[in-house]
């Protein structure tokens, strides 16, 4: 797997907060949102605020939808990626979910961007571009097949890093 250097920042801020070891950076230290629910709707979605780079949620089921609030305050380039939670995978094996991205304008009325499989990570899912001041919302679903089966693995829980 290849991640992004921003992404790979997050991440060892994460391993620094978990007591992993030391990370010398200017950057800020990682904020965690366990998301909650409701967060079903767009007038639900759970506000990420100006800090939080991780969020870390379940499928409840099949048409579990959470949705998260952002906001942007100056053109910036922007990288969502669901993450494997512990050695699950994202939906590999059975065991993780795999997951869909979707980036919706502040009133979930405008489909931005959409993806399924991130190129070379399997089931996870990556979104990334550049975004105007305004106010976002993420979504994140779970996969489901032609047959309408679906690919929530045994273990429903997901990570989301956001760079922005």
């Amino acid at each position: 797997m290849r991640y992004s250097p921003r992404v790979l920042a997050r991440l060892a801020s994460l391993a620094v907060l978990a007591g992993c070891g030391r990370v010398e950076r200017d950057e800020p230290i990682v904020t965690l949102l366990e998301e909650e629910e409701p967060n079903d709707s767009c007038d639900d979605a759970e506000d990420l605020g100006p800090a939080v780079t991780t969020v870390r949620g379940a499928f409840g089921d099949a048409g579990d939808v959470d949705r998260f609030r952002f906001e942007v305050e100056a053109t910036t380039d922007v990288e969502i990626v669901t993450l494997p939670v512990a050695d699950d995978g994202c939906g590999e094996d059975g065991r993780g979910s795999d997951t869909i991205l979707t980036l919706l304008s502040g009133n979930c009325q405008d489909v931005l961007q959409t993806n399924d499989d991130a190129p070379g990570r399997a089931a996870c899912s990556e979104i990334s571009l550049s975004l105007e001041p305004d106010v976002y919302v993420l979504s994140v679903t779970v996969f489901v097949s032609d047959a309408g089966v679906p690919e929530i693995g045994s273990n429903p829980s997901y990570e989301i890093a956001l760079s922005r």
